[in-house]
């Protein structure tokens, strides 16, 4: 058995470099706005977050507390959601929280990586992330510019397993941390034989933080348009201005929802 008590520093603050925090911001990028054409970089450069340090640090104890849990059976593993049409074979994941919106039983399961992540702040989603030998995630647009998509690697096999964001492509493996761009049209493989763990971890950047919440519901609403579109089976999405005012309406529900459901238990 591990250490089940962590000394978690003082993470109040953002703890970005100046200019990040100062930086003029884009609109906020949804996906119900077609394909995302803004300036975001393709990966992020997490000097300076510190806590990207704080996960960096703690990468075995998240997979041992992980690992703890698949023995035991209690891992909470579940398919992917995908809104925009079936489910991808060999991509699962461990859910803790999707965009402020929270997953209390498998929570409760991971004490140890639920404390790490309550002490980021700006934090939005986290699950643990399972990619299954040969298995792969088509190429895709996702879901904001406003956060920076992170994957810890807790068990990363050697061999060809990576993540392409635009033209760049980084690998991935044990204990490091790769950072990008959501909104970017990205793609992640496993070409080895054995199963790909990393903890994912979506933070606001810091020019967005302060919007965290509006955006989070935007975020959420726009997977309900798109998840809509998909079992309503219309052959085109809705026109532009139907969906930015369905997205907008769907949103108010959420922003009065999420602070009722996060207390759930």
């Amino acid at each position: 058995m591990h250490d089940r008590s962590l000394a978690l520093p003082d993470l109040d603050a953002p703890s970005a470099p100046a200019s990040a925090a100062t930086r003029a911001a884009e609109p906020p990028y949804y996906r119900t706005d077609g394909g995302y054409r803004g300036v975001a970089p393709y990966f992020f450069d997490l000097e300076g977050f510190a806590w990207a340090a704080l996960l960096r640090q703690n990468w075995q104890a998240i997979r041992h507390e992980y690992e703890d849990n698949v023995r035991r059976g209690r891992d909470h593993v579940v398919a992917v959601f995908n809104p925009a049409g079936p489910k991808i074979s060999g991509w699962r994941s461990v859910n803790f929280q999707t965009y402020l919106w929270r997953y209390h039983r498998a929570r409760r399961a991971f004490p140890v990586t639920v404390a790490l992540l309550d002490a980021i702040p700006g934090l939005t989603s986290a699950f643990i992330n399972v990619l299954e030998p040969g298995a792969s995630i088509p190429a895709h647009q996702g879901d904001s510019q406003a956060i920076m998509r992170c994957h810890l690697g807790l068990d990363v096999p050697e061999g060809d397993c990576g993540v392409r964001v635009g033209p760049e492509t980084r690998r991935c493996a044990n204990g490091t941390l790769l950072a990008f761009c959501d909104a970017h049209e990205h793609a992640s493989w496993n070409a080895t034989g054995a199963p790909r763990v990393v903890l994912l971890v979506d933070v606001m950047r810091p020019e967005y933080l302060t919007q965290r919440a509006p955006i989070c519901a935007n975020v959420l609403s726009a997977t309900v348009v798109i998840w809509l579109e998909k079992h309503l089976r219309r052959q085109r999405p809705l026109p532009p201005h139907a969906r930015t005012f369905l997205r907008r309406a769907i949103a108010w529900a959420f922003r009065l929802g999420l602070p009722i459901q996060r207390r759930g238990h």
